[in-house]
């Protein structure tokens, strides 16, 4: 069974001053505050993916926390509904977009792409990035994949499904079945390019 944390929701107003008319202008900014018990949570699992155990070697948990609330800032006015993060990189990115309605469904990323020290992604490789941390939006678009992908995403859309829309939550997942993930590996980098590049709709 997965673990579900509540994620504290923090709306702030930014003022902005300007120096020679002394104009001042105002914002609404939010920021989130993970609970303590999270990062022990997925601290085994970010070890095998080159983040340090302690808080002054970089980078850590915290630091990958600190990019995961980034994300979520960075969207202006839309607040995530869930932020999930699996115990491992999984070849199934392509087969997650082929399900996404619409682009602001969710973000998706993996512990690699999000380590600063590891040599940047680049799609011209030829490659699909792999899965292991999810920004959804809205809790039809984990419906939606989770009717498509039932043997991957469907034991988490089974634990999430009661929790607040209008609330934000944390949510470490079980490990995928390693026969449902080799069922789709070999078809994932094809879906990954039909769909990723062209905002979410297939490539013509």
């Amino acid at each position: 069974m997965g673990h579900i944390f509540p994620v504290a929701v923090l709306p702030m107003q930014r003022v902005e001053i300007q120096e020679l008319t002394g104009h001042r202008e105002t914002s609404q900014v939010t920021w989130y505050q993970f609970p303590k018990q999270l990062s022990p949570a997925i601290q085994p699992i970010l070890n095998r993916f080159g983040y340090a155990d302690r808080l002054d070697d970089y980078p850590n948990v915290e630091s990958f926390l600190r990019g995961v609330e980034t994300v979520m800032r960075s969207q202006e006015s839309r607040c995530p509904w869930a932020v999930i993060i699996l115990p491992d990189e999984y070849p199934v990115m392509g087969h997650l977009l082929s399900f996404r309605k619409h682009p602001n469904d969710f973000l998706a990323s993996s512990f690699s792409i999000m380590n600063p020290l590891v040599q940047p992604f680049d799609v011209s490789d030829g490659c699909a990035p792999t899965l292991s941390v999810l920004w959804i939006f809205t809790k039809d678009a984990l419906k939606v994949v989770a009717k498509g992908l039932p043997s991957l995403f469907g034991r988490m859309w089974g634990e999430l499904c009661d929790c607040d829309e209008q609330s934000v939550w944390a949510y470490i997942a079980d490990p995928f079945n390693e026969h449902c993930v080799d069922e789709v590996r070999g078809t994932d980098e094809q879906l990954f390019f039909r769909y990723a590049l062209n905002k979410g709709a297939p490539r013509t």
